[in-house]
Parts: structure tokens; sequence; C-alpha cells
């Protein structure tokens, strides 16, 4: 028969003893002989294998550890049962190890058990004598069943004493003499009970514990410490005997003195370091500066852990504390055989080893660790629910895979935000030489959110009342992310399969009066997306230029469409032919093969076809999108209107307005520098393109006559501004012969006789 604890090197808790299942019992022997022979010795208290045990400092604790007391000594308190739970490193295990010190100091401690990955423990107590009756009368207890078992060496020794001699006499005297009697035993301390290798096992030992405590006729009370594991939290909250029995509880990570603690943890040893350290008169006096202490402090999330590995990594009277204090602030780089973090990295590496599906776990505790782009919303792409949209996940799979992390993890609901407890946490999992095959690759992740706001992005066209700002900013944080993904396969045929010309139809066809709102949005929106697909990181990608080449000519053909509704094309003769002349496109040359037809390469094409669409987008936001407010059925006065908004868009100071509208469109876009440089150039252009097609109103001659270009303007695009010059001046001529002109002669040098 197995034991309640056989995957823990078979130990079962009596009062006082733990029972190991794993040698046969031969021959008439003491009972104690016999129970010592199946114990792990290894988990006593004060056993040689756990030397120095982890234990709370001086100073710290100091509220939980009185609230823990009150309960053991409180004989009106009606919980038998207390858990002290909370994250991985959060000082469970020294919360214990106090408790049970400060318990046998005043002979209260019944039993104690010290679970470990690599060591178990027993505990003498004043029931010995009695456990020691229970084995001698049925030598073959350790053969029966775990129920059997709990009765036999637990629950009837433990109730022997209370009807003891000694035990009712002490009692009496207490009651109607008031005299001093000994203190009994009365607390059984079991520590890391996650630690026990399987779950089944740990969870019939707590029910085992629950029954228990219904059939006790001693006061005992049971402080069980573990990390909030999804099965242990079922069992205390689901199995019927728990119903019965009222369980106390404490979660360490709801400590408010936690932070205040560990500063005076780090505070008492730094100054120990600086007392006696071989190296301690070379230490400047301010060391560790308060900033130091601070950055450990909130590195530590409330986890002893964490300050415990720090410092035992700068106490080495072997090197120079202050540089490794340098080393953990990251302020220097580790020598390369240094492990600053290895009992934290053996901490988490154990946690995550226990996990199943771990691809999956690492990609969601990338999406909770990565730094976010500007608009992304932390508490909105966090939630479970979102991470399951993000990850195409089934509803509630996100919580079934991070059920057994709670130790690393708060997970309150679908729609909460999950909150990693632990900051150190992703310093590990960035890290590769100290998170090895469970490190996080960030340029992965940025793939995954990539993929996701195009996702949301593309909904635009399948939802109808879409909010443009919600595509907006799926575009924005899209193309963040984007810039810094690795090519995956799902992320580039996710791309190839993007309709991005049907994204821009529909923002024109349906949120004309957003985009009023927001000029210029289509210009960078065509400019980001392009520069984006031709850079880097699609550099050669299968089908990606016959793609963009592709979406580029539907977007153009559709906008062509929507201007010829409202104007004549005779704009389009000259303006394709000037965006084809400017030097960038002139000079253009790559090692692409050239196309058939025209034996130009694709990359010009798609170049060329990409400025053409910028320009369109202006062109529309001038005659179709209307954005002055003025609109008249006479076509020549919508092209003098058109070009005085040229105009108008031209006289801001480049040097100290930065062009508002424009500089808050590039804030939205982060790939690349998107300066106002090439949109002042395009609205040059399209006024000397627009400009003899305009009629000769007397609101804009007047304009013109008085119209001064900026110096700045005129520094950095001297040829634009000469031929829009001429123009000016010709369409001046044309209204009145006789105007004068000098004032544009003396500035540009035209001789326009």
């Amino acid at each position: 028969m197995a034991s309640i604890l056989s995957n823990s090197q078979n130990v079962l808790i009596t009062g006082g003893q733990l029972i190991s299942n794993s040698t046969r019992i031969e021959g008439s022997q003491n009972g104690i002989d016999l129970l010592r022979q199946r114990s792990a010795l290894s988990a006593l208290l004060d056993s040689s294998e756990r030397f120095d045990p982890p234990k709370c400092a001086p100073d710290t604790r100091i509220s939980i550890i009185h609230e823990i007391i009150d309960w053991i000594t409180n004989e009106d308190d009606a919980s038998s049962m207390m858990w002290l739970y909370g994250p991985a490193g959060a000082g469970k295990s020294a919360l214990a190890q106090s408790i049970a010190e400060l318990c046998r100091k005043e002979k209260r401690l019944a039993a104690s058990f010290f679970f470990s990955r690599t060591a178990l423990n027993r505990n003498d107590g004043a029931t010995r004598r009695f456990v020691k009756e229970s084995i001698e009368e049925d030598p073959t207890i350790f053969e029966r069943a775990n129920e059997t078992r709990m009765e036999q060496l637990v629950i009837e020794p433990l109730n022997r004493f209370a009807i003891s001699w000694s035990n009712l006499l002490s009692i009496w005297m207490k009651q109607r003499l008031g005299c001093f009697v000994e203190s009994h035993p009365r607390l059984i301390v079991i520590d890391g009970l996650d630690e026990c290798l399987d779950p089944k096992i740990q969870c019939d030992l707590l029910k085992a514990i629950g029954e228990a405590t219904q059939r006790l006729k001693l006061p005992v009370k049971f402080l069980i410490a573990s990390r909030p594991e999804s099965h242990i939290i079922h069992v205390f909250n689901h199995e019927p005997i728990f119903q019965k029995v009222d369980v106390s509880s404490i979660n360490l990570a709801l400590d408010n003195d936690a932070h205040r603690d560990i500063r005076t943890f780090l505070s008492k040893e730094f100054d120990a370091i600086k007392r006696t350290h071989p190296l301690r008169e070379y230490l400047h006096g301010t060391w560790p500066t308060p900033d130091s202490i601070r950055q450990l402090v909130r590195k530590a999330s409330g986890q002893f852990i964490y300050a415990s590995t720090v410092l035992k990594y700068i106490q080495s009277p072997k090197h120079r504390p202050d540089d490794r204090l340098s080393v953990i602030l990251g302020i220097s780089p580790a020598p390369s055989h240094d492990t600053p973090f290895a009992e934290l990295d053996a901490l988490y590496t154990h946690i995550f080893a226990s996990v199943g599906n771990i691809h999956a776990v690492i990609r969601i505790f990338g999406i909770l660790i990565i730094r976010r782009s500007e608009r992304d919303s932390p508490g909105d792409f966090t939630t479970p629910s979102a991470i399951e949209r993000l990850l195409f996940f089934r509803p509630g799979e996100v919580q079934l895979l991070l059920g057994d992390l709670l130790s690393l993890i708060a997970l309150s609901g679908r729609d909460t935000p999950i909150k990693v407890l632990h900051a150190s946490l992703a310093d590990y999992l960035l890290e590769p030489s100290r998170s090895g095959k469970f490190h996080v690759d960030l340029e992965v992740v940025h793939s995954l959110l990539a993929r996701y706001y195009l996702k949301r992005a593309s909904d635009v066209i399948t939802v109808y009342n879409l909010n443009p700002i919600d595509f907006q900013t799926s575009m924005t944080s899209f193309l963040a992310h984007c810039e810094r993904a690795s090519r995956t396969q799902e992320l580039q045929q996710y791309l190839l399969t993007f309709d991005f010309a049907s994204i821009c139809k529909t923002l024109v066809a349906r949120h004309k009066a957003w985009l009023v709102l927001n000029p210029f949005y289509m210009w960078f929106l065509i400019k980001s997306f392009v520069r984006l697909l031709s850079g880097e990181i699609f550099q050669n990608a299968a089908g990606m230029d016959v793609y963009l080449s592709q979406q580029l000519d539907a977007i153009n053909e559709f906008l062509i469409r929507q201007l010829k509704s409202s104007v004549t094309d005779n704009y389009l003769s000259d303006l394709v032919p000037r965006i084809w002349k400017r030097p960038k496109y002139t000079n253009f040359s790559c090692s692409h093969t050239r196309h058939e037809d025209d034996g130009q390469c694709l990359c010009r094409k798609i170049a060329i076809a990409a400025c053409t669409a910028q320009y369109l987008t202006i062109l529309c936001q001038l005659f179709y999108w209307d954005y002055n407010g003025t609109f008249t059925a006479n076509i020549h006065i919508r092209y003098a209107t058109a070009v005085k908004q040229c105009f108008a868009f031209l006289s801001i100071d480049l040097s100290e307005n930065q062009l508002l509208h424009a500089e808050r469109m590039v804030r939205r876009f982060p790939t690349g520098r998107l300066s106002d440089y090439v949109l002042t150039e395009a609205h040059l252009n399209c006024a000397a393109v627009l400009l003899p097609h305009a009629c000769y109103t007397g609101d804009l001659v007047e304009y013109l006559s008085q119209y001064t270009f900026l110096p700045s303007l005129t520094n950095r695009h001297p040829s634009q501004v000469d031929e829009l010059t001429k123009e000016i001046v010709s369409y001046l001529r044309d209204v009145e012969p006789s105007i004068d002109v000098t004032r544009w002669d003396y500035d540009h040098r035209w001789d326009y006789d």
C-alpha cells in the first residue's frame, strides 16, 4: 500500500514522527525504533542537513509573527488550521521556521515537517509514548490504508495524551488552583507542502489533516505553509471537509510591511558588511547609497528571496562588495563565471519546469513583461480574455495554462489584468544565460502583438460602425511592434493577406468626417506602411514586393476615381510626371530584376506608386474632403480655394510651429522619422500644379500679391520655391499685366520679361 507521502520519500507525519513506507518490519522491535526507520530525519527542525535554515531576520515580520502566535495561544479561536501562503520567495519557510523555534522554546510544538525538493523532516514531541504504544500494538500499521494510518498514528496518540493523567491534572490545576503549569504541545507545523512532488498527495494530506481536526480531543492547531497552487486552493474551497473546518489564512502578498521589512533587512546586512568584510576599509562611508537600497527594494517586490540572494552574492569575502553591488544594479557587467542570482534562478527554473505547455506559457509571460508602445494599454491587454484573443486561444485557456504559476502571478478574473508578483522575473526570462529553455524572445513577442493589432485594424472593413480611433490605435501599435519584431512565418503570411487597399478605401468611404478632423492621416498611414514593408525586416521576403505594388495600384485607382467625381483630372497629367522627376526617383537604383514591361525594377515602381498615393491623399483633402468647409460647383473656383489652402499650410513657420497637424500625426506613426520636410515639398508641388488651373478671383489675387515665402522655406526648398514663384508671377500678370512684380524679381532674381 503506498504511503500518503510516497512521492516525498514516503513520509507520514505523526505526533512528533514522520513515518516512511520504505522498509519492512522484521522481528520484535521497539515502536520508536520502527518509527525511526520510516522517518526522514533530514527534515528535523534542527537537522544538520538543514544547517542555517531560513528564518526571519530581527525586526522583520513582527506583525505577522504576532498574529500567528496569537492564533496559536488563543484557545477561544475556532480555527484549528492556518494556511500561510504567498508568492515564491515571499518568506514562508522563514516564518514557519521562526514560529516553530519560538513554540519549541515554549514547549508548544507537537511536530514539524519541512518539505523540500531534496530533504524531509520529523520532530519529537510530548506524544512520543502514545505513538510508540500504537506502533507496538499493531506493527503492520505501515501497510494499512492512509485513513487507518492517520487514525492510529496521529489521532489516537494525541487523544490518548488528552485523557492521560498528566494532562488532566495539569488542566485541573490550572482551572481550579490557578497554578502555573507547563504548556502542552498544541502546534504542528507543515512547511513547503507544494514542494511535495505529487499534487494528489498534497491534496490527500490536506484532507487527512482536515478530518483529523474534527476528531482530536486536544486543541491542536496546524500551521501549513505553501505557495497558492491551484489544486491546494481547490481543496480548501471545494472539499466537503473544509466546509466544516474553520481555516484561517494569511496572504503574504498582501503584507503591507514587506517592503519596509526588506529595507530594514538590507540596511542591517549592509551595515554588517561594512563592519566585518575583509575589504571594509575600502568601502566609501556613504556606501551603499539610499537610491541603491531603493532599487533593491523595488526589485524585490516584497519577496525576501531576492534580497537574500543579492546579499549572499555581495557578502563574498573574496570579492569587493561595492563591485558586486554594481553588478546587481546593472551598472557593471557580471564576470563570465559569476552567477549573481543563482538561488533565485533555481527557484524560477523549478517552477517553470513543472509546467505542461511551456511554449504557450512563455508566450503569455512575454506579453506580460514586454515593454509597451506609447498607444498600448497594459491594463487592457494583460487580462486573460485579451491574451486569449491575442494568441487565438479558446476562452478559459489562459487560466488553465497559468493555474500552476500562482506563486509568480496574481490571477483574479477573466477581465482583470494579470499581475506579475516578481519584478526580478522579467530579468530572468529575458536573459538566456539565466533562463535557458524558458527564455523569452522579445522579437517573437513583438511579432505576436503586431499580428494581433493587424487583425484589430482589419475590423474596420467588417465592423461597419467601428470607431476610427480604434483603427488608428491598432495601426499605431502594429507599426511600433512590427518594427521591433522578428519575421515569423505567421506574421509574414498574415501581412500578405492584409487588404491594406480595402482598409484605405473603407476609411475614405465611411469615415470622411474623421479624416477631415485628422488631416494628413492618410499621408502618414501610407508612408509608414510602405516604409515598414520595404525595410530591413521584410527585405527579400517572398511575395512582399508584389503585394505592395498591387495594394498601391488599387489605392491609387480608387483615389483617382474619387477625385474625378469632383474635379477634372487636368492636374494628374502635371502631377505624376512631377513626382517621377524628383531626384530621389531619377537616381533610384537597386539590385532587383527589372520589370518585363518597362524595364523598371519593382522597388522603384513601389516607391513612385507610394509617393503618388500620398500626393493623391493631399489632393483628396483639398478637393474631395473639402476640409476648408467651402464647396462650389465652379471647378476653377475650387482650384483657387485649394491653392490658397496650400499657401496657408506653407505659411506656418517650420522652425517654430512644426506644422501642428503634421506633428500630431507623426506621434501616431512610430516607424522612422517622419519629418514635415516631404509634406511641405508636396504642398509646394501641388500649389505649382494647381495654380495654372485656378480662376482669377480677387481674393486669391490679393492674397498672392501680398504673400511672402518664409526664409526657412526658401532655405530648405529653393528649387520648389523658385518654380512656384514663376507660376505666381505668371498668374498675377495674366490677371493684371501692369501689376508690379519687382518684389518677386528682387527676391528671386527672375527675369519675367
